[in-house]
């Protein structure tokens, strides 16, 4: 394993270990950076809390759901597994009732809910933002959010009484780092990796793709 992956492995767990946690009284994470890294530990971090049932994923994609407050809430209860056809939810306060109560039909003692591409909230008035963020504090740590996003949380302090939640960086990797995590990976000589990586560089640059190619 390269120090890069090492690296990274070590972010997951951090996440996984906060994630699982219910007495914890962070209740919000925010994940940033480069969408390939940042995105491959994320799927690994979701697939490590849902398997043994104790924690519930709901993924919420802000892009499609940022148009309106309304529209936010609804289609985050219409996640829910015992969610009604028809009902409306039209605030945040109702909706985290119903996630809250929905836990109640499960095995999961945590829900996490997932906001990709989260830039999209700052569409959104402050007001409803610091409510977002706020909410779940009052649930003991059984219901936390990951905002996932490509900027960090200094972009999103638009007002004061937003806390900071935990971050967790994902950032570009060099040439030299890619080099070394798919030599690493792929027990290959690195002088071959090198001369094969200066061929696709220029167009390919995700770790994964490239453990394909070389």
């Amino acid at each position: 394993m390269s120090g890069m992956e090492a690296t990274c492995s070590k972010k997951l767990w951090q996440i996984v270990s906060l994630l699982r946690c219910r007495n914890s009284s962070i209740t919000h994470l925010h994940v940033y950076g480069t969408i390939g890294p940042r995105d491959e530990v994320m799927q690994k971090v979701i697939e490590e809390v849902k398997e043994n049932d104790e924690v519930m994923v709901l993924r919420v994609n802000c892009y499609v759901n940022h148009r309106s407050h309304k529209l936010f809430c609804q289609g985050l209860y219409n996640l829910l597994p015992h969610s009604k056809s028809g009902k409306k939810i039209e605030n945040l306060e109702s909706v985290f009732e119903e996630c809250k109560a929905e836990l109640q039909y499960v095995k999961s003692v945590v829900m996490v809910i997932v906001l990709n591409n989260s830039e999209m909230l700052l569409n959104f008035p402050p007001s409803f933002l610091q409510t977002l963020f706020s909410i779940p504090k009052k649930y003991g740590g059984t219901v936390k959010l990951v905002s996932v996003a490509r900027l960090p949380w200094t972009r999103f302090e638009i007002t004061e009484h937003i806390s900071s939640p935990v971050q967790f960086a994902f950032e570009a990797l060099s040439k030299g780092e890619v080099q070394e995590a798919l030599s690493a990976r792929l027990n290959f000589d690195s002088n071959f990796v090198r001369c094969m990586l200066d061929m696709v560089y220029s167009v390919c640059r995700d770790l994964n793709q490239l453990s394909y190619i070389v």
